[in-house]
This record gives C-alpha cells, structure tokens and sequence, in this order.
C-alpha cells in the first residue's frame, strides 16, 4: 500500500506515485485533497502502508509529531521525499524517518 499525500496535478504525485503503484499492483492511498501531516500519519497507520510518497513540508510536520522518536510503523519499507526541484533521483542521501529510509528526489535549493 503506497500512501501519497500529494496532489496528483504534480508530477511527484502522479509520475512517481500513482503511475509506480499501478504498474506495480499496488494500492494508493490518498489522505487527503491536499498535504495534511495528521491525515498522512492516520493513513500510514490504518492502511498498515508500506511505501510513502512525501515532500519535505509534510515530513518536518511528519517528523515534530514524532519529535519523541517513539512512532512506530512496522509495515512502512521506504518511499520518495522530495526535496526540492527537479527529478533528481537518489542523488543526496536517503533521509531517515521512523526507521526507514526514504530515497530523495530533486536537489536541495
């Protein structure tokens, strides 16, 4: 299950997100019209995800509602943040969110 908090007019959203989940067989999630950190985070749990599809807005808000370091999602294996423009991918280091590593995409500005 592939959780995708962002919106599909973006190539983000429906290049790398929807197209990779289709060709893949699996299941989008869509929390949200548009990027809500709590409705990504209820999404990952209830749909027991295992791929996320973010930008950097929501994982900082993603990230301070797990500023404990305790959040838990056994089910979540990795996904794309974007992180700036560009369809750079994996070119900076995967950045760590709950104990998984998420592969960039774009260059930092």
């Amino acid at each position: 299950t592939v959780v995708l908090p962002i919106t599909l007019n973006h190539s983000m959203g429906m290049g790398f997100g929807v197209m990779a989940a289709l060709e893949s067989g699996a299941t989008v999630v869509l929390p949200s019209p548009t990027p809500d950190a709590a409705e990504t985070l209820d999404a990952l749990l209830n749909y027991e995800a295992t791929i996320l599809f973010a930008d950097s807005h929501t994982l900082e808000s993603l990230q301070w509602m797990n500023k404990d370091g305790l959040m838990r999602l056994p089910n979540l294996r990795g996904g794309l943040l974007k992180i700036g423009s560009g369809e750079a991918l994996g070119a900076e280091p995967p950045v760590e969110w709950a104990g998984v590593g998420l592969t960039t995409v774009g260059r930092p500005r």
